[in-house]
């Protein structure tokens, strides 16, 4: 794990090098926390219970730093992780703006405290506006470099609308494909599939509020057997800075 944290140290410090000699750059970014009724990853469900995310996301230029973590509330598989930090996943991403699409390229570092493997990926993604200004397309692949060694890609779609005023509802879905090496049976295909509705009120220019509620299944069984969830909520909170 100290080579690996020894990693994203050399990269940071690789950004504050190639940042020190460019103008000052504002720095920016948010803070929030989300309650989940479980936590489903990929398709997979992760936690069959309660948990609470935290996020914070830091911004300079195209580079963006960002920390999330998972905490159970319950018990989960007759494991004693209730309120302890599950995972954390530690990003480092680059955007670039093409005007037509935002090109990104990214590393994370995913750490767990118990019952898995630490790993880590690299991605890259491409996401815009397509045929209005409302609806948006992306597209985003992950290359498993740590313990599995493998790929995952997600595509999804997503229409954003004004309900009334500083009220916006989001609704969308994605699909995913993935390695063999990565499937849960050992067989790579089609994944899975999410549908989701959400809402997201601004208190503030600086403060949001939402919730969501998604549908989550297997496309293929032989790639992912049946979960336990299929139905889950999420509230969240955030403040920008």
């Amino acid at each position: 794990m100290r080579k690996r944290f020894s990693l994203i140290g050399i990269i940071s410090t690789l950004c504050l090098v190639v940042s020190g000699s460019l103008p000052v750059l504002a720095v920016n970014g948010k803070v929030g926390l989300e309650a989940r009724s479980a936590y489903v990853w990929r398709g997979i469900t992760r936690t069959e219970g309660v948990v609470l995310d935290p996020v914070v996301d830091v911004k300079m230029g195209g580079f963006t730093f960002g920390f999330w973590g998972n905490v159970n509330l319950e018990e989960y598989n007759e494991i004693d992780d209730q309120g302890l930090f599950t995972e954390s996943d530690i990003t480092l991403s680059y955007d670039i703006d093409i005007d037509t699409a935002i090109i990104g390229l990214g590393y994370i570092e995913y750490l767990y405290t118990m019952g898995r493997e630490d790993t880590r990926e690299v991605f890259a993604s491409m996401r815009g506006p397509v045929f209005s200004d409302n609806l948006f397309a992306g597209i985003k692949i992950f290359y498993d470099f740590g313990v599995m060694k493998d790929f995952y890609v997600t595509a999804d779609l997503n229409y954003i609308f004004k309900i009334v005023d500083s009220l916006k509802g989001d609704v969308g879905a994605s699909v995913g494909y993935i390695g063999e090496d990565m499937s849960v049976a050992g067989e790579g295909g089609l994944n899975d599939y999410m549908i989701y509705f959400g809402v997201n009120y601004a208190v503030d220019s600086n403060l949001e509020i939402g919730g969501k509620v998604a549908f989550v299944d297997s496309l293929d069984q032989d790639v992912l057997p049946d979960q336990p969830v299929d139905f889950f909520l999420g509230l969240h909170v955030a403040q920008k800075f």
